[in-house]
């Protein structure tokens, strides 16, 4: 995986347009409280995030309130209640926190009080979408279900009548399904799954003339081999082609790069094209909150697994970030006028572009360092496993051998390879061109494999 932000649960545009505002917010939060003095600028900039916290989660409760006064999907309304109260409360669970770390910035607790909340908050947002996410999968699990039951009746039509009636059910069933099909297609994230399910809904259109020929001439001519092949094919093709939808339904996706870039790398060139139209309608219509979100995310977890002086650089250049696409909301938000007036003159956008560009120069830079480093200390640890094991071949064997005395060298080993594995997810991240993502996951691979049959031996921790 290119990226620990290619989340597998975030999977359609509408989860994703609620998750990457009320992300990015938290994450904010959470720099914030890290430099809290007695500045009030930042008590101020850290009760306004964490308003704005409180409103999505009082927004996502109402919806979550309708939605369970509405639904007849049982599982729905019961996995929704449970989780109605949590979610307002988590929401002011966080502004009560900034609010005492405002007062008292000093203390520890605070800001674990304050991380801690934040977390419940993403948490909480995140079951709810997935509880909504699920019930619609559901929904079009169940339709194909019932393409499947009126494909067998079809099947065991005897007469034209009783077929005539069996192919009306298939072909109302069957339509359902690809108006389902085709809405839950539209609204993924992935465009490969999209097109599985779009091609899987063109294969059964073009099986229905075939379906009809076949089941008329088997009933027509039932002792015929040909006719019964025919049969056995269209069905078994129809069946199998519903099957795939429910597997593409249900599966996570996210297999292999998405595009001619590593994941941030690909993030980094959007925003900025984005940016430097400077264009109200643009960023309001694109998705503006997840590209900041998905740099700072990824930018900070490479921050911490950096040397100290890489990650204060780093995780300045996030707090500037999300500052300014906080001004960049807020304009957004009040402004009535149509034009981008307002929006340029403050050159709010270009601000933002400047640290992004200077985040992304310390980033690669962080990598770098981490690459070297890892590198530069795998032959030594290989060498250290390599020179124990030879000494244990030079022994004498015995019946009873303590082995013991490897488990040292063989978890530094393990150890070397994880460290191994994290730096080239950070080098696929970064990535200019897809030729070097495929190689580097590739080699990312047979590492984890490796790494599987290490742990095998027992000597992992």
């Amino acid at each position: 995986m290119s990226s620990l932000l290619e989340h597998s649960f975030v999977r359609t545009l509408a989860l994703e347009r609620v998750v990457a505002p009320i992300a990015t917010h938290l994450c904010y939060l959470v720099l914030l409280c890290d430099i809290m003095d007695d500045e009030s600028e930042l008590f101020s900039r850290l009760e306004a995030a964490a308003l704005e916290v409180v409103k999505a989660t009082d927004n996502m409760a109402a919806v979550v309130s309708r939605l369970i006064s509405n639904t007849e999907d049982e599982v729905l309304h019961m996995e929704m209640s449970s989780l109605l109260e949590p979610l307002s409360v988590s929401g002011r669970h966080v502004l009560l926190a900034a609010q005492k770390l405002s007062i008292q910035p000093n203390l520890p607790e605070h800001r674990e009080e304050l991380i801690t909340a934040t977390q419940n908050v993403f948490l909480g947002v995140l079951k709810v979408l997935l509880v909504a996410d699920s019930a619609v999968v559901r929904k079009v699990l169940a339709a194909a279900d019932r393409v499947l039951e009126s494909l067998s009746k079809l099947g065991s039509s005897l007469d034209i009548k009783s077929l005539l009636r069996s192919f009306k059910d298939f072909s109302e069933s069957l339509l359902n399904l690809n108006d389902l099909t085709v809405d839950r297609a539209n609204s993924l994230l992935d465009p490969r799954q999209t097109k599985q399910l779009l091609d899987s809904l063109e294969t059964l259109r073009r099986c229905i003339s075939m379906l009809h020929t076949a089941m008329c001439t088997i009933i027509k001519h039932p002792t015929s081999d040909q006719a019964q092949a025919a049969k056995r094919f269209i069905l078994d093709k129809i069946q199998t082609t519903v099957s795939d939808i429910s597997v593409t339904l249900r599966s996570d996706g996210h297999n292999g790069p998405l595009g001619p870039y590593g994941f941030y790398t690909g993030r980094h060139h959007s925003l900025l094209h984005l940016l430097d139209n400077c264009s109200s309608a643009l960023i309001q219509d694109s998705d503006f909150d997840s590209m900041v979100r998905d740099i700072v995310f990824h930018a900070m977890v490479v921050a911490n697994c950096s040397r100290r002086e890489s990650q204060q650089r780093i995780v300045s250049h996030c707090r500037h970030i999300l500052h300014f696409w906080s001004d960049i909301k807020r304009i957004l938000k009040s402004s009535e006028e149509s034009d981008d007036t307002e929006l340029r003159s403050n050159k709010t956008c270009l601000l933002l572009i400047q640290q992004i560009q200077i985040l992304n120069k310390v980033l690669k830079t962080a990598v770098l360092h981490q690459v070297l480093e890892t590198f530069l200390a795998a032959p030594c640890t290989a060498n250290d496993l390599l020179g124990t094991v030879r000494r244990l071949l030079d022994t004498e064997a015995t019946e009873t051998m303590d082995l013991t005395f490897l488990q040292p060298a063989v978890e530094d080993f393990i150890s070397s390879t994880d460290c191994i594995i994290q730096v080239a997810t950070f080098v696929s991240a970064v990535a200019e061109d897809a030729k070097s993502v495929e190689s580097v996951e590739n080699s990312q691979a047979c590492l984890v494999r490796l790494r599987g049959d290490e742990s095998a031996t027992g000597y992992s921790k």
